[in-house]
């Protein structure tokens, strides 16, 4: 399940597989898939992440 949390007062969605961070959660939720099914990252879709979080 994606995650939603605040950096730098902007909502960014987190994969919870790899913990790259995006924009809109439909790309987090095609990295979380693409992580779950292959477990590892795919470029064409980690490209588009804003980094990696720690949302502990």
């Amino acid at each position: 399940m994606v995650s939603k949390v605040l950096r730098d007062g902007l909502s960014v969605y987190v994969c919870d597989r790899c913990r790259h961070g995006y924009h809109d959660a439909v790309t987090a939720e095609r990295c979380e898939t693409w992580c779950r099914t292959h477990q590892k990252c795919n470029v064409s879709i980690t490209e588009k992440a804003v980094g990696q979080l720690d949302t502990s």
